[in-house]
């Protein structure tokens, strides 16, 4: 009978056969997650666009700031009021092609500059429908100076949508 060992046979720890823990890589930021390249693509369209929005805005916009160049640079040789009616028909021709603005003079000049002006009273440049039948030496400057304030007015407020507006509203009645 072979010998009884009283003793067993040491056990190894389960533990110590298992390996060390290995974490994952870390998350990288790129390549960003589709949503993030989608975003990107909206915003980029959106500045294309904003871009080209600004410019034709600016290149629609360059006869106001012209107009109000020439306005500030006026020397008034003869008529100032003459002077002032000749640059703002020039701007409403600019402005509104598909009207027959060279025609208008008198009360009806005056109703369609405040037609596309809404903001400015209907007497504001009534002075204008006058001017060339007024001695111009019975002007003084302070009226020569409100009607070129009224004028930078019209030049930076008038619209093509307050003329569609008062048509619409005259056909009505």
């Amino acid at each position: 009978m072979p010998p009884l060992n009283t003793q067993m046979p040491q056990q190894q720890d389960p533990l110590a056969q298992l390996k060390d823990i290995h974490l994952p890589d870390a998350i990288s930021a790129w390549p960003p997650a589709p949503g993030w390249w989608i975003l990107a693509a909206i915003l980029v369209a959106f500045v294309i666009w904003g871009g080209i929005w600004f410019a034709q805005q600016k290149k629609i916009n360059r006869y106001r700031q012209q107009a109000l160049q020439e306005l500030q640079q006026l020397n008034y040789q003869d008529n100032p009021l003459t002077d002032i009616n000749a640059l703002l028909k020039r701007v409403a021709m600019v402005a509104y092609p598909d009207h027959q603005v060279a025609s208008l003079n008198g009360d009806q000049w005056v109703n369609f500059l405040h037609s596309s002006c809404p903001q400015l009273s209907a007497d504001t440049f009534t002075l204008l429908a006058q001017g060339p039948y007024q001695d111009p030496s019975k002007l003084s400057a302070a009226d020569i100076d409100t009607l070129k304030t009224r004028c930078t007015t019209w030049i930076k407020m008038h619209s093509a949508q307050a003329i569609q507006q008062a048509n619409s509203i005259a056909e009505a009645a």
